[in-house]
C-alpha cells in the first residue's frame, strides 16, 4: 500500500470532528422540519444533505482554525453553520426567485 502523506492524514483527521458537528446540525434541522410536518423522516432529501454536511464541516473547520478556536469550538461552529447556514441561504434563494417570478419548490 502507498504511504499517505502526513499533510493529507492531518487534514483528514482534522475534518472528522467538524463533520460530526455538521452532521448533528443537519440532523437537528431535519428533525425540526419533520416535527413541523414539512418533511417526512425518510426521504431522498436526506441524500442531498450529505454535501451540506461536508461543505459546512469544511467551512466550519476552516473558520474555527482562522479564529484560533479550540477543536470542540470548531465542531460547534460547523454544527451551527450546518443547522442555520443552509436555511438562511434557502431563504435568500427563495426571495430572489420570488422577485424574479420563478416558483421555488420545496
Amino acid at each position: 500500500m502507498a504511504d499517505i502523506p502526513p499533510e493529507l492524514s492531518k487534514a483528514a483527521s482534522g475534518l472528522i470532528g467538524p463533520i460530526i458537528g455538521a452532521a448533528m446540525g443537519v440532523l437537528m434541522r431535519h428533525s425540526q422540519l419533520v416535527q413541523a410536518g414539512q418533511r417526512p423522516f425518510w426521504s431522498l432529501r436526506l441524500l442531498y444533505e450529505v454535501p451540506t454536511v461536508i461543505g459546512m464541516a469544511i467551512i466550519g473547520g476552516g473558520l474555527g482554525a482562522y479564529l484560533s478556536l479550540p477543536e470542540l469550538a470548531s465542531w460547534a461552529v460547523a454544527g451551527l453553520l450546518a443547522c442555520y447556514g443552509p436555511r438562511s441561504i434557502d431563504v435568500l434563494v427563495r426571495a430572489a426567485a420570488a422577485k424574479l417570478g420563478v416558483k421555488a419548490e420545496g
